[in-house]
């Protein structure tokens, strides 16, 4: 019983949205998940489909006012397309980016250690992570129209 409580309130924690986009191809989608971990480490994560890209993964760990960022493509290398909308989007939303990696595989992981305080109340930290995400999907979103 103790095991289901804290996987409910760990999943009260996650916010997850399918957001349809129209391109010149079709409909694709952006699925955007924002975990907003009280004591671990809070993520967004960005996934889509793209004919130039093959699949996008923008997974962001933010600890404070620094995020690390891993940008994961399946099918090209980032052209800097990329790479420009999320440095762009950490910046206007007044992050520090401490790290980026951006590769071309199928599996990956992002480690971010535990810190114990917090400079932001959870409700700005919450507010604020959900603005860069909504920088980088509309970013995403006008370039995949494009494609």
């Amino acid at each position: 019983m103790e095991g289901q409580l804290k996987i409910t309130s760990h999943m009260a924690n996650a916010h997850s949205y399918e957001i349809p986009v129209v391109t010149n191809q079709g409909i694709t989608s952006i699925n955007l998940t924002i975990v907003d971990g009280v004591k671990t480490r809070k993520e967004i994560s960005i996934r889509m489909e793209s004919e130039r890209y093959g699949t996008i993964n923008c997974e962001l760990g933010i600890r404070k006012n620094n995020v690390q960022a891993l940008l994961v493509t399946s099918g090209s290398r980032d052209d800097g397309m990329l790479t420009d909308l999320i440095n762009k989007s950490i910046e206007k939303n007044e992050y520090t980016l401490v790290s980026f990696n951006s590769v071309v595989i199928s599996n990956k992981k992002m480690y971010m250690p535990a810190e114990n305080q917090s400079d932001d109340t959870e409700n700005s930290q919450l507010t604020r992570m959900y603005k860069l995400s909504k920088d980088i999907v509309k970013g995403l979103s006008e370039m995949i129209k494009e494609e």
